[in-house]
């Protein structure tokens, strides 16, 4: 694993000993403003403290906590427990929470499961892709052109997925159609 500049900082240095030290965790993630590299100096450090799935499942049944904010280690801290299986079932699932995972940083991972799991997570096939747009993206975000409001629409969605790290996925889509015969092509691009 690539060490990042995250193993220096004062804040995260006593958590990533703690968890390196913890024979229940699987690894540690940073996620949210600091984990997409858009923080500033008073933003909190949103790390989920990933533990194997048999020690998250004792903590739930004993009732502990899953989520903590302002850890004694230092207040700006919000702490959330989970596992590689339920990071399993966010990546198979696709669904609202993944976004947050797509700039997540891995800490540390004990055995290369964590890392796996978020490559999953930023991958997507192109069928899922291509039914993703037809049913979810272009209802939602271009409903004056989605095929359920004009039937006679014929459209043709490319994806083309192309890694830029394990924690940050470019991509260019395009969508091309054609109406009462008149071609038009439009690109969507994120990175």
């Amino acid at each position: 694993m690539e060490k990042s500049i995250w193993h220096d900082d004062p804040v995260l240095a006593p958590l990533l000993t703690a968890v390196r030290a913890d024979t229940d965790a699987a690894g540690l993630l940073l996620s949210g403003s600091r984990g997409a590299g858009v923080h500033h100096d008073k933003s909190d450090y949103d790390v989920e403290w990933v533990l194997t799935d048999k020690a998250f499942d004792l903590r739930w049944e004993r009732g502990e906590p899953l989520h903590m904010r302002q850890l004694p280690i230092d207040p700006r801290l919000d702490v959330t427990y989970t596992c590689i299986r339920e990071l399993a079932r966010i990546a198979a699932r696709a669904g609202w929470e993944l976004p947050a995972y797509t700039t997540a940083i891995v800490l540390y991972d004990q055995n290369g499961y964590l890392t796996r799991v978020l490559r999953e997570m930023v991958a997507m096939p192109a069928d899922r892709a291509n039914a993703d747009v037809v049913t979810w993206f272009m209802p939602t975000y271009m409903p004056s052109i989605a095929p359920s409001r004009h039937g006679g629409t014929e459209m043709c969605w490319e994806s083309n997925y192309k890694p830029v790290s394990p924690s940050c996925i470019s991509y260019a889509c395009s969508l091309r159609w054609s109406n009462a015969g008149h071609p038009i092509t439009t690109t969507f691009r994120h990175s």
